[in-house]
C-alpha cells in the first residue's frame, strides 16, 4: 500500500485538484488498512480491535430511532427511559462481546476479510467468520473520516438483519406499557431462556421458548433464537426449525447457510456443492470454503477431488489441521496407508499429533490403527531419543 506525505501547503493544493477516482482510490486503501487491521489484530488475539472502530453514538442513534415509540414515551411520561437505554447502551455495547464470547476456544477460529464494496455512496467490508465448525459473514456499514475508519453497522448473515435492528427490537420490547405488556412478558422469557442457554441446559430453554406468545415466535430475530436453542438438541425439532425459517423467509441470505447445513445432516451433497458454490460467487475464493468442498466430494466417495480441495485449504490455512487430517482419512478410505503415513507425519510434527490421539480422532477407522504400518508408525513415535 503507497503512503504518501505532503507538506502543509503542498496537500491543500494537492487535494484540491485531486480527481474524484483519486479520491475513492484513496477511501479504498483506507478500507482495506482497516480490514488488514481487524484480521491481524483477531489473529494475534487482541478481540477489542473489534471496538477501536466502532462509532457506538451513530450505532445506539440507529437502534433507538423509532418515532411511534418516541410518540409512546412521550405519552406515557417516561422520556427517561430512552435516555437511559441510550447511556447504558452507549457505555456497554461491544461488537468483540457479542461476535466473541461464545467461541468454544478448543476449535479453530479465522476470521478473514472477503470483500470490500461500495453501494449508494458508502463503503463496506465482508468478513468471513469460521468459528464453532460454523459459517457466518458480517458486513460492516463503514463511515471515513479524515482520521479514521468508523463502523456504523453490520449485517450479520445468519440474522439476515442489521445489528442494530436486532437491538432496536430489544429495546422496543423492554418498554413496558399498555400496547406492550405482551411483548414485554415475552422478552422476560427470552432472557430466561437464555440464561437456560448459558448453563447448557437446551431442553429447559426450548420449553421456556414453547411458552413464548405465536405471534412473538413469529418474529424473524425468535425463529433464528428457536434456530440457535434447537442446534444443540440433536433431534428432529433442529431441522424443524430450519424448515420453518426456509419457508418463511426464503430469499434471505442466511436461509443459504441453513440449507446448507441440513444438506450436510441428510447427505445431500450436490446440493451442498451448489450452496457453496453460490457461496463463492457471493464472497470470492476462501479456503473455509474449499475444506467444505472437500467434505462434500468426501460424502460422494470422490476422495480424488477432495483431496485436492483440502491441498488447497491447508496451503492457505497453514495453522489448521482439519484439511489435512480430512486428507488423510480420504487415503485411509481408499486403504493407501502409505500416503496416509506421510500426511499423520505432517500432522505430528506441525500440530502435535501423537498415537494416542490418533487412535482417538481415527477411532472409525479400526482397520488402520490395526495394521502394521500403523503400528510402525506408533513405535517410531513412541520409541526413546537416543
Amino acid at each position: 500500500m503507497r503512503h504518501i506525505i505532503f507538506i502543509f501547503f503542498a496537500f491543500i493544493l494537492i487535494s484540491a485538484c485531486q480527481s474524484s477516482d483519486e479520491a475513492q482510490s484513496t477511501d479504498q486503501e483506507k478500507v482495506e488498512a482497516f480490514a488488514n487491521t481487524i484480521v491481524t489484530g483477531l489473529k494475534e488475539n487482541h478481540p477489542a480491535v473489534l471496538d477501536l472502530h466502532l462509532d457506538k453514538a451513530a450505532f445506539v442513534q440507529r437502534v433507538v430511532s423509532d418515532k411511534y415509540w418516541d410518540e409512546q414515551l412521550s405519552i406515557l411520561g417516561n422520556d427517561m427511559y430512552k435516555t437511559n437505554y441510550q447511556a447504558q447502551l452507549q457505555q456497554e455495547m461491544s461488537l468483540a462481546r457479542m461476535f466473541l464470547s461464545g467461541i468454544n476456544p478448543k476449535q479453530y477460529f479465522a476470521y478473514d476479510l472477503s470483500k470490500i464494496y461500495q453501494i449508494d455512496g458508502r463503503w463496506h467490508a465482508v468478513f468471513r467468520m469460521y468459528a464453532n465448525e460454523a459459517l457466518n459473514y458480517h458486513d460492516y456499514l463503514l463511515r471515513i473520516d479524515s482520521s479514521k475508519v468508523w463502523v456504523e453497522d453490520v449485517y450479520i448473515m445468519t440474522i439476515g438483519r442489521q445489528l442494530s435492528k436486532v437491538m432496536q427490537d430489544v429495546y422496543i420490547a423492554g418498554i413496558p406499557s399498555t400496547n406492550n405488556t405482551s411483548h414485554y412478558r415475552d422478552f422476560q422469557f427470552v432472557g430466561k431462556a437464555k440464561r437456560w442457554m448459558a448453563q447448557g441446559d437446551y431442553q429447559r430453554a426450548l420449553a421456556t421458548f414453547d411458552s413464548l406468545s405465536y405471534d412473538y415466535q413469529k418474529q424473524k430475530s425468535m425463529r433464528l433464537f428457536w434456530l440457535q436453542i434447537s442446534a444443540n438438541i440433536p433431534n428432529e425439532d433442529y431441522v424443524r426449525a430450519i424448515e420453518a425459517f426456509e419457508k418463511n423467509y426464503q430469499d434471505d441470505a442466511g436461509t443459504l447457510l441453513l440449507q446448507l447445513d441440513k444438506n450436510f445432516m441428510f447427505g445431500n451433497y450436490p446440493e451442498v456443492l451448489r450452496g457453496l458454490d453460490r457461496l463463492e460467487k457471493m464472497y470470492g475464493p476462501d479456503p473455509i470454503i474449499d475444506f467444505y468442498k472437500g467434505n462434500a466430494h468426501y460424502g460422494l466417495g470422490d476422495c480424488e477431488t477432495a483431496a485436492k480441495n483440502f491441498i488447497i485449504a491447508s496451503a492457505q490455512k497453514t495453522d489448521w489441521p482439519a484439511p489435512w487430517q480430512n486428507r488423510m482419512e480420504c487415503w485411509i478410505r481408499y486403504d493407501n496407508y502409505q500416503e496416509a503415513i506421510h500426511l499423520l507425519d505432517t500432522l505430528a510434527a506441525r500440530f502435535d499429533y501423537t498415537p494416542t490421539y490418533c487412535k482417538y480422532v481415527l477411532s472409525d477407522y479400526p482397520n488402520f490403527l490395526n495394521s502394521s504400518t500403523f503400528r510402525k508408525w506408533s513405535d517410531k513415535m513412541n520409541a526413546p531419543e537416543s
